[in-house]
């Protein structure tokens, strides 16, 4: 396969982490930085994911004014960062205003990213927010609440979930597991029987075993 892997420089991604030295921040920087390097759609795919079809199938759902991210989070998601803007509205530098009220904010997973490089705009959008709502509230998913914003307002979002899995969070160690037992099984076998074996692969953990035996 052609790959090109990239090395980062320490000092570019403290620079990407911005003034706050904010981690997730890297995620806003790095998609510009890429679509700049190789003015071609990108889609930034989360380490902690594993794919269910082809990749080829992102690709598809790329191009002018149509974006992608992971998926939904559950209504509510945004609702601590509305509340810590407290109904303020903010300015960018080109004009118009971004206006949030508790309860009305959806929040997306960016597990998965993708954008056109005809859209490269509205990454310098995504930045800014990041950065103006990360000056009022610390909180860690700043970074895909910038994202959702603007791609939502500024193009058609799609999302990703039947194609990528993320199993981010307290599922991480139990689906690690889960995987070495499946690939040890099929170790040695064609390629196409390896990808079988990753399809059928569940992210979340089973139920409490009562429960299973309820059929609940």
């Amino acid at each position: 396969l052609d790959v090109e892997v990239a090395r980062l420089e320490a000092a570019t991604l403290a620079r990407w982490r911005g003034r706050h030295n904010y981690n997730h921040r890297i995620k806003n920087a790095v998609v510009p930085w890429l679509l700049d390097r190789y003015e071609t759609p990108v889609c930034l795919v989360d380490t902690d994911t594993f794919f269910i079809s082809s990749p080829v199938e992102l690709f598809d759902r790329i191009g002018p004014g149509r974006t992608m991210m992971h998926s939904p989070e559950p209504h509510g998601a945004g609702d601590r960062i509305a509340r810590a803007l407290d109904g303020a509205t903010l300015r960018p530098a080109l004009g118009g205003a971004w206006c949030f009220e508790e309860g009305g904010v959806n929040v997306w997973n960016s597990g998965v990213i993708g954008v056109d490089p005809s859209d490269r705009a509205i990454l310098d959008e995504v930045l800014w927010l990041s950065d103006e709502v990360y000056d009022r509230v610390k909180i860690f998913n700043v970074e895909q609440f910038a994202f959702a914003q603007v791609f939502m307002k500024r193009s058609a979002l799609s999302a990703a979930d039947d194609v990528v899995t993320h199993y981010w969070g307290a599922y991480r160690p139990f689906f690690h597991v889960r995987a070495r037992r499946a690939f040890a099984r099929v170790e040695g076998r064609s390629v196409d029987e390896q990808i079988a074996a990753t399809a059928s692969l569940h992210a979340a953990p089973p139920g409490h075993p009562t429960l299973r035996r309820l059929g609940l």
